[in-house]
C-alpha cells in the first residue's frame, strides 16, 4: 500500500485499487489493517487522505465519476489502467473486499481498544 501525495504519477496499465479513507475513523483504519494483512498480489493499492483531497479540491481527480462522496471509505477499481468501478461507505468496503479478497464485514466490526 502506498498514500497518495500527489497527482503526478500516471494511471498506468496495471490494475489498481485505490482507496480515500478518513483517517479519523477506525472503521477506514480498519479496513486498511485488513488490506495490508491481505498482502495483495497483482492490484496496486494506493491510499489517499479523503479529507485532504475535499480541501485540495482533488478529489475528482483521485477518483473520476465518484460524484459527491457521502460517506467514507472511497473507493476506485482500475483493471488494465481503466477505471471500472468506484463506490462510496458501504459499497467500497464491499469493492474492497472482492478486489483484495477478504470477507468486507470484517471491516464493519468495531475496531479492537488495546490496553497502553
Amino acid at each position: 500500500m502506498k498514500w497518495l501525495p500527489d497527482l503526478t504519477h500516471s494511471n498506468g496499465v496495471g490494475d489498481k485499487l485505490r482507496i480515500g479513507v478518513a483517517v479519523w475513523s477506525g472503521y477506514d483504519l480498519r479496513l486498511l489493517d485488513l488490506v495490508n494483512d491481505a498482502h495483495p498480489t497483482g492490484v496496486v493499492v494506493e491510499v489517499f487522505n479523503i479529507d485532504e483531497a475535499f480541501a485540495a479540491g482533488v478529489m475528482e481527480q483521485y477518483l473520476p465519476g465518484s460524484g459527491e462522496v457521502l460517506q467514507v471509505p472511497a473507493a476506485g477499481y482500475w483493471v488494465g489502467g481503466q477505471l471500472k468501478e468506484t463506490a462510496t461507505g458501504y459499497d467500497a468496503r464491499q469493492l474492497v473486499g472482492r478486489v483484495i479478497g477478504f470477507d468486507p464485514q470484517l471491516a464493519l466490526q468495531r475496531p479492537a481498544v488495546t490496553a497502553h
